[in-house]
């Protein structure tokens, strides 16, 4: 490992709290650029809703204190000028005196401590300094941004996400792959993200696009809902599902087969991912299996019915289908609710809203901190985001996020022990793909979330 693991769990969770604007560079910039999004966009608020969507536009506006060029990267600066390691529970940080936001307020250490204060307490990350303003936002629609040309930081000391290569970007949210695809053809935008497989083929070999691909480091999970009054307290029928849930099926028919197969609860990008877990049996698909698992936990066919909860975006709507019809072949009959993401990341924390979650879960450096972000106990008032109680799991995570015992055998301690509780599934993972109209963009720019960082992408200008 070549870098700290605490230093970088804390440092790139760490924020401060304004919105900024941009230094000013000598290069022809791009007028304005459109993207199409295919996730909501409900709330700007850095403490508020969690998902997908408001994380593609934040780059415009937010900037940490450092941030990795790619998963598992090296830290680089951006607010924070220097950093150090006192002992196991500190690390001093020291950002440049001379930050300000838009409203000429100086950001000093006291708004970082404000900030990393509130990241706690809320359970979530908060935004600080970026290149943008945000001009007009109509929740669930639009996202408009404009670059306000008069940043903090000198542009020799810029970092590479704090870009800003177009004047303008406008943000609109569509949530039909079609309708994406079709955006993209009739020139309504000119870079559209997520695209699934099939619209990413009417684009390849086609003169004027360009598509980028890159492997997600989100897994599609399913998380099982342990609170002691569900059904799904019982771990012999949690691992009846996990038997009975062909990932192959979920890859080839959802992602196109493009991407992969989990062996664990998050995917192979992690540079700590355990090499001898792609030979173990992870509840690969087995209906015997699942059947014996059924009756171990009490249960005869047809005596349940289970409440699936997804979000809105149709990747996830078709996982829960496909699911539910692995559920009904050993006879548990299921029905699929579906919420935009303020009212799912809201109904996550209530036990009494779902019996079985589809989900996707990743993190920018490591696999250990995939698992932290669901199975820690410490960060959801003692214990883990679906309800489950353990404390002897909670040490194995511990121990394998402590950069002293970060050590290949710790990691798979805390593997084995998730996959054998069966508390949460990992099913596959698929590729992040963009197209992206030639006339207007040059390179697509990804972030080590393998979101587009649209201001430091490439442009046109003539």
């Amino acid at each position: 490992m070549k870098k700290t693991l605490a230093l970088i769990l804390a440092l790139v969770m760490l924020f401060s709290m304004s919105t900024g604007s941009f230094a000013q560079s000598d290069a022809p910039l791009a007028d304005k650029v459109r993207v199409a999004i295919s996730s909501d966009v409900v709330t700007l608020d850095p403490l508020g809703d969690n998902a997908q969507g408001k994380h593609m536009v934040m780059p415009c506006f937010a900037e940490w204190l450092c941030i990795l060029t790619e998963v598992g990267g090296e830290l680089q600066p951006c607010i924070a000028k220097s950093w150090e390691q006192v002992d196991d529970y500190h690390i001093r940080a020291t950002i440049y005196d001379y930050v300000y936001d838009t409203a000429g307020n100086h950001i000093t250490a006291s708004d970082v401590a404000y900030s990393y204060n509130k990241c706690i307490e809320k359970g979530m990350m908060a935004a600080c300094t970026g290149p943008y303003v945000v001009t007009e936002f109509i929740p669930g629609s639009t996202v408009k941004v404009k670059r306000s040309g008069n940043y903090w930081q000198t542009p020799e000391l810029t970092c590479v996400y704090s870009q800003a290569n177009v004047e303008e970007i406008e943000f609109n949210v569509v949530l039909e792959a079609a309708q994406l695809s079709m955006m993209l053809e009739t020139g309504e935008v000119d870079i559209a993200g997520y695209l699934q497989e099939n619209e990413v083929a009417n684009f390849d070999g086609l003169d004027g696009y360009t598509t980028t691909s890159t492997t997600n480091c989100l897994s599609m999970v399913l998380l099982f809902n342990c609170d002691s009054s569900n059904v799904f307290a019982n771990k012999a029928l949690r691992q009846a599902v996990c038997y009975a849930i062909d990932n192959e099926a979920i890859l080839q028919n959802v992602f196109g087969g493009k991407g992969s197969v989990n062996k664990s609860y998050g995917n192979d990008v992690y540079g700590d991912f355990v090499d001898k877990w792609y030979d173990e049996d992870y509840y690969d698909y087995d209906m015997e299996a699942a059947k014996a698992k059924l009756a171990e936990a009490g249960y005869e066919p047809g005596e349940l019915h289970v409440k699936i909860m997804t979000t809105t975006e149709s990747h996830f709507i078709r996982i829960g289908e496909l699911v539910q019809a692995f559920l009904s072949t050993i006879g548990i009959s299921s029905e699929i609710v579906s919420y935009e993401s303020s009212l799912y990341n809201s109904y996550r924390f209530a036990p009494e809203e779902w019996d079985l979650r589809v989900d996707n879960k990743g993190a920018g450096d490591y696999i250990t901190s995939v698992y932290k972000y669901s199975f820690d106990q410490d960060m959801f008032g003692g214990q883990t985001q679906n309800f489950y109680v353990d404390e002897e799991m909670q040490q194995l995570l511990e121990t394998a996020m402590d950069e002293k015992t970060h050590t290949p055998e710790n990691i798979d301690a805390v593997h084995q022990a998730i996959k054998e509780s069966a508390i949460g599934y990992g099913l596959c993972s698929n590729m992040i793909n963009y197209v992206s109209n030639d006339s207007k963009v040059k390179k697509v720019v990804y972030n080590w979330f393998q979101k587009a960082v649209i201001g430091a992408c490439e442009f046109v200008t003539e």
